[in-house]
């Protein structure tokens, strides 16, 4: 993995082309590697590789190997979507029930992590659909 201009670059290998787009194969140890999120991420300490798919746009094969760029602005709204999500929907989720419904302390706190809980399945089907419609990463350039 390589940080250039602010842009997550890796290497990896196309395993299948299928439709216009690529499935190439990234080692999860060198993307993880340099992550300041690897000691708390649960992918870090996973020793499979990462697959992605990304539009073919350089005509790529199958076993060439290519460098993948991660879009800036997707890991913007990424970035937002784990952290800052999670966070609003579990205050917004304690708001509502203590000041709107006015229960009890207690009963906050439990409709704010429900809140927090109904937060990770939103984020799993924002999770999906970003990866069956608008993939992360690009295809910067074949390596030979």
């Amino acid at each position: 993995m390589q940080l250039d201009d602010n842009k997550i670059q890796n290497i990896g290998i196309v395993k299948s082309i299928d439709d216009g787009f690529a499935l190439v194969e990234i080692n999860r140890i060198d993307t993880c590697g340099h992550c300041s999120a690897k000691s708390f991420c649960w992918t870090g300490s996973n020793d499979q590789p990462i697959f992605h798919r990304v539009k073919n746009t350089l005509n790529a094969k199958k076993d060439d190997k290519v460098q993948l760029s991660f879009i800036p602005k997707i890991r913007l709204f990424s970035s937002f979507i784990v952290y800052i999500f999670p966070l609003l929907l579990m205050i917004i989720g304690y708001v509502l029930g203590k000041f709107i419904f006015i229960l009890s302390e207690d009963m906050s706190i439990v409709i704010g992590l429900g809140f927090l809980l109904i937060s990770f399945f939103i984020i799993r089907q924002i999770n999906n659909h970003f990866e069956r419609h608008k993939p992360s990463y690009i295809i910067m350039e074949r390596k030979l």
